[in-house]
């Protein structure tokens, strides 16, 4: 996210802390392109297996100037359990989507995957933080 004109660390705690904010942790299934910071909401298949659900509201710390001047935010480790496993499916990214007020989702943040990380055991946990950076910088 490029925020030209306006203080970076205050767009990152306008988004972490407005109430009518809404964020929410996804994990995505499909391959991604080299080049994540192109994907729209659309090119991204979400998970689906048995336990799976967005984690609504993920905490995050308090954001900060990191040593690259993006104000960044981490978040708390989020947990995400299956169910009974029938078929196995692979986790590729975690992305982050926010909506306002109940309105439609809007791709925040895409965060790949090591591959090779696959769900495919009944009750198996898979466990991240997220990492939220706004730069000012114009792209």
């Amino acid at each position: 996210m490029s925020v030209p004109m306006v203080g970076t660390l205050t767009v990152l705690q306008y988004l972490l802390g407005a109430a009518n904010v809404h964020l929410k942790a996804r994990l995505a299934k499909n391959p991604l392109p080299e080049e994540p910071n192109s994907l729209a909401l659309t090119d991204l298949t979400e998970c689906d297996f048995p336990g799976y659900a967005p984690v609504v509201d993920p905490v995050f710390s308090a954001p900060v100037i990191n040593e690259l001047n993006y104000a960044e935010a981490v978040s708390t480790p989020i947990i995400w359990t299956a169910g009974t496993i029938v078929t196995p499916q692979p986790i590729t990214a975690i992305y982050i989507t926010s909506n306002v007020d109940g309105g439609p989702d809007n791709l925040l943040a895409v965060q790949p995957v090591a591959t090779g990380v696959t769900i495919d055991e009944d009750g198996q946990e898979f466990v991240r933080q997220v990492r939220l950076m706004v730069t000012d910088l114009a792209v």
